[in-house]
Order: C-alpha cells, then sequence, then structure tokens
C-alpha cells in the first residue's frame, strides 16, 4: 500500500526524482536495436539479469534479454531496455509469444509514494497527462488505471510514439523495490500492438518479480526520515523520451 501525500516529508526527493528517473530513459537512443544497430556479426550472448541502482533486481521474461547498449548505471542515471531476444540478435532464442518494449529505470533516492485513488486523481489532470506525454505536452489520453500489490500502473495512448517502430499506447507502472522508486514502461510494436490487458499482465508480472528479486540497502534499512517540506506529486511520474 502507498503512503499518504501528507507522508511525503520522510522522503524528502519528491520531485527531484521527476528529473533524476527522466534523465535516466534514453528516449531513441537507447532503442538502437530497432534499426537494427546491434553489435557483433553473430549476435550478443543473452543476458537475461541485471542489476540498477545496486539494489534493484531485474530478470527478463521469457524470450528477453538485457539490451546492454541501452544500460547505464551510475550517476548519469539508472535505465536500462529489454527486448525480445530475437530483435537483439541473440542467436537460438525464438521470439516470444508477446512482443514488446521494456524500459526499468530507478532513482538513487529514497522513495516517495501515494494512494491510488490520488495518483489516479493526478494522471488524469493536465498537469499528469504533460508529465506522461513524451513531448511533454497535455495531448495525451489517459485510458487506464490499475493498483494491486502496491503497485500503480496507467495506460496512456500519445499522439504518436517516441520511436517510429512502437505504437503509440503503453503502460507506465511505479513500485517501491530495493528502497528506490522504480519505473517501467511497455510498449509493443506498431506493426504489432499490445493488447490494453495483455500489456497489464505483463507490466504486472515483471514488477512484481523486480519487487521479490530486489533487496532494500542494509544502511537504509533504519535510516531517519527526511525532514525535507513537502514536495508534489508530479515528482513520481517521470517522463518518457
Amino acid at each position: 500500500m502507498f503512503m499518504q501525500i501528507s507522508e511525503f516529508k520522510r522522503a524528502g526527493l519528491v520531485f527531484g526524482l521527476l528529473t533524476a528517473l527522466a534523465a535516466c530513459e534514453g528516449g531513441q537512443a537507447g532503442f538502437g536495436f530497432l534499426d537494427g544497430a546491434v553489435p557483433g556479426n553473430d549476435g550478443p550472448p543473452a543476458i537475461r539479469e541485471t542489476t540498477l541502482a545496486q539494489t534493484v533486481r531485474i530478470s527478463a521474461p521469457s524470450g528477453y534479454c538485457v539490451d546492454t547498449g541501452s544500460r547505464r548505471n551510475g550517476l548519469n542515471g539508472n535505465f536500462v531496455v529489454l527486448a525480445p531476444c530475437a530483435a537483439l540478435k541473440v542467436p537460438g532464442i525464438e521470439w516470444p509469444e508477446t512482443v514488446a518494449v521494456i524500459t526499468v529505470s530507478a532513482t538513487r533516492a529514497g522513495l516517495p509514494a501515494a494512494s491510488a485513488s490520488e495518483l489516479e486523481a493526478f494522471v488524469t489532470s493536465p498537469e499528469g497527462r504533460g508529465l506522461l506525454s513524451s513531448k511533454g505536452d497535455a495531448t495525451v489520453d489517459v485510458l487506464a488505471t490499475d493498483s494491486r500489490q502496491g503497485a500503480f500502473f496507467v495506460r496512456v495512448a500519445e499522439a504518436e510514439a517516441p520511436v517510429a517502430a512502437l505504437e503509440p499506447a503503453y503502460w507506465r507502472g511505479l513500485i517501491a523495490a530495493g528502497g528506490r522508486l522504480v519505473s517501467l514502461t511497455v510498449r509493443g510494436y506498431d506493426a504489432e500492438p499490445l493488447g490494453a490487458s495483455t500489456g497489464l499482465r505483463m507490466i504486472a508480472a515483471l514488477a512484481e518479480d523486480i519487487r521479490n528479486e530486489s533487496r532494500v540497502p542494509l544502511a537504509e534499512t533504519d535510516a531517519p526520515a527526511s525532514d525535507n517540506s513537502e514536495e508534489p506529486i508530479a515528482g513520481l511520474f517521470p517522463k518518457e523520451e
């Protein structure tokens, strides 16, 4: 269950998380494989697991691999793309039944949160829709929201995707994992759109796996609450560039 907005003082970095996660998410530079820009003649090895921000552990769904060319971990952000292994030209792995592109980003900051009702009210507001748009405007449509087991998901449709090969509609999820705020997105290919219910099942399953596999850093387990002033809910929504 998410904390209430009145408890945001304990996080201290809510609005800053918007900037931090937006910087992590790589836009078109993170999707080079869509144009066949995968290094090597025989394709890369299958890498199925990775860790962001030291504590957020990610295992790719069946048929998916880590795009090592997209991965950033450190002061310049914590971000990775998971894509079908076949799209990454990994030999010997067939296309998965459900084809999509997944991004995962994580902050190094403490974790803020909000209740599902507060998040739903925010994402349907002009400010919320602007933050969910890859162009930063409010021209997106919020198609659906869902909350379950401490995670919040929102489905958004844009006029056009940030990368031509992907479909305009996508799911975004927000979870607490490894003491971090973790943002996930799932988009289908434009030539093979991802059904809404299929995309939700996919992102919810990955969110649950990440939360179960990640660990809270020992140094933060007993850390005192931040005494910074309350920040706006906008900080929970990194903009996909």
